[in-house]
């Protein structure tokens, strides 16, 4: 399944950077001092965190003032203690991402800014440090893993209730093991993490693992990274499959299959069709994607995958809406 993207926490209140902080191309967007703003208190980090959130909003036609921000970020410095080396390294990260691409916070959920961020502010009494397979409720409640890695608190459902335990996910490469989940390469430059399902499962979450990018050629098996598949390939899930392919029943069973263009039929699955396609469920035909504003019935239909109101959104980022404001 899809891992979750909203990490707002409270307990130990970690910046979502890597779904809901904007920023805009930036060479306004300085760090100590200047545009951006002093990090030394907690009401300069979140003015300077704001400004660059509302400039990236105004260019996905949302508020630019930064106001939502602002009051979303006082709220969760409430009782919560600030630390001015953890702003400026999360600024500094931030901004990094900012000038290698001004559409970072919408293209990517696995920026190192994700982890730059997550210290900025504690609750007195805060779990903090917890090793691998400790019991957590944040990901900031982990210890960090090696460089590279990155600590997540991880759940398990079994016998109707979920057990939450820290968790070091490493970038794999092909025949590492075991592997925790599949990053998928999206056609708008995002990606998207499908996990390994442990429900139901006695061994309980793994305490460290590797995740395999599907941008190295990679997916995980349920058991190691292994190489994507190509046509003809046998395949497991839409995410085992290669670009330009899809996983599709044929005879002989699922095998990798080649995307379905412009006009074609999809009938055999609403995942087929090529890239800024989609499969109409009416005419069961490949049909271009809606541009934002146009009218719609399913976010499928949309570039954004978001239909809001009956409107494609003009936003595919669900946390650049949550700190942007609506329209």
């Amino acid at each position: 399944m899809r891992s979750g993207i909203l990490a707002v926490v409270i307990g130990c209140v970690a910046l979502p950077v890597a779904v809901i902080a904007c920023t805009s191309g930036g060479a306004n967007n300085d760090v100590n001092g200047g545009g951006g703003g002093s990090s030394a208190s907690a009401s300069d980090f979140v003015a300077s965190y704001c400004k660059t959130v509302g400039q990236c909003c105004g260019t996905q036609g949302l508020p630019s003032d930064g106001a939502t921000c602002t009051a979303l970020f006082t709220a969760l410095e409430s009782g919560s203690t600030y630390d001015p080396a953890e702003g400026s390294k999360c600024l500094s990260a931030v901004n990094s991402a900012a000038g290698a691409d001004p559409m970072w916070c919408v293209k990517s959920s696995q920026g190192a800014q994700d982890t730059a961020c997550k210290n900025v502010y504690k609750k007195p009494g805060a779990a903090s440090g917890v090793a691998p397979g400790g019991q957590c409720k944040n990901d900031s409640d982990c210890a960090e893993g090696p460089a590279g890695s990155k600590a997540v608190c991880a759940s398990t459902f079994s016998a109707s209730s979920t057990t939450s335990t820290c968790q070091i996910q490493t970038p794999g490469k092909e025949g590492d093991g075991p592997c925790l989940a599949t990053i998928v390469q999206n056609a708008d430059g995002s990606t998207s993490t499908y996990t390994t399902s442990t429900s139901g499962s006695d061994a309980g979450t793994p305490s460290m693992g590797f995740t395999c990018a599907q941008s190295s050629g990679l997916y995980c098996n349920g058991m190691k990274c292994t190489k994507l598949g190509v046509a003809g390939d046998t395949c497991s899930g839409s995410e085992s499959c290669g670009s330009g392919t899809f996983c599709g029943f044929v005879s002989g069973g699922e095998k990798c299959v080649a995307k379905v263009a412009l006009g074609g039929d999809c009938s055999m699955s609403s995942q087929s069709c090529v890239d800024g396609a989609y499969c109409d469920q009416t005419s069961k035909k490949c049909t271009a994607q809606l541009a934002g504003g146009a009218a719609c019935t399913t976010s499928d239909s949309c570039k954004s995958h978001n239909c809001n109101n009956k409107t494609c959104d003009t936003s595919s980022n669900i946390g650049t809406a949550f700190l942007c404001g609506s329209k």
